[in-house]
């Protein structure tokens, strides 16, 4: 028997479309997105009725896309991409972004607006899933510690995101700043795991310029009125 080829549907663009257009669309709206290798595809569908969805969307590529998802899956989750009307595993949960489909079919990353959106405060940076249940959901503020601090030595505009990466070999997600900082997690647990920041060496320099600025000064009347008792004692004499 030959094995059928997987189907790779109209949900392909939505796949690749930049993470800008996704974080646009109506959060309402039912929505795919394939694996990378193409064998999964993880579906999201809206509570509105069919007609209703429609008429909200004004693009006609992802009303076809709607009715395409609509037609052939009976409810959001994980399915095999290869015609499979059973899921891997179900899941209601509404996304919108681009998740990122972790290669063991269980764990799925789902990207959140802070990542894309400059101008972002206290929105989601990343959530972590296990079978459509949430493991751990991480705002900006939440990942970045001394957030308002930061945002002051930032020229008072919060920090932004300067990339991310998924390591599918060692299954961790890394989030970059515009201020050199990294944050490592782990997709399988959802934990922080680790932090390189340059802001303890900024920290320490700044501690010194502190102590400094109020030493020196004291070090200068110091030596100004051992002087002055200098003066007054040859004075005296």
């Amino acid at each position: 028997m030959v094995n059928p080829k997987p189907i790779i549907p109209i949900l392909v663009c939505v796949a690749v479309l930049p993470e800008p257009a996704l974080g646009g669309l109506p959060k309402w709206a039912s929505r795919g997105v394939c694996s990378p290798d193409h064998q999964l595809i993880l579906d999201t569908i809206s509570d509105l009725p069919i007609e209703e969805e429609l008429s909200l969307e004004d693009d006609l590529i992802r009303k076809d896309e709607i009715r395409d998802i609509r037609a052939r899956f009976p409810r959001g989750g994980l399915y095999r991409n290869d015609g499979s009307t059973k899921p891997l595993w179900p899941s209601d949960y509404q996304w919108y972004g681009k998740p990122i489909i972790a290669p063991d079919g269980e764990h799925v990353i789902f990207v959140g607006s802070w990542t894309y959106d400059e101008d972002g405060y206290e929105s989601r940076a990343v959530e972590f899933t296990r079978k459509g249940k949430v493991l751990r959901s991480y705002s900006d503020t939440d990942v970045i510690p001394h957030w308002r601090l930061k945002a002051i030595l930032n020229g008072l505009s919060p920090p932004t995101c300067a990339g991310t990466s998924f390591d599918a070999a060692q299954m961790t997600y890394t989030i970059r700043t515009n201020q050199g900082e990294e944050f490592l997690f782990d997709v399988t647990t959802g934990d922080l795991i680790a932090v390189y920041s340059p802001f303890r060496v900024y920290y320490a320099l700044t501690a010194c310029s502190v102590i400094a600025a109020i030493v020196l000064p004291i070090r200068r009347w110091w030596k100004r009125n051992q002087l002055q008792n200098c003066d007054r004692n040859s004075v005296a004499s």
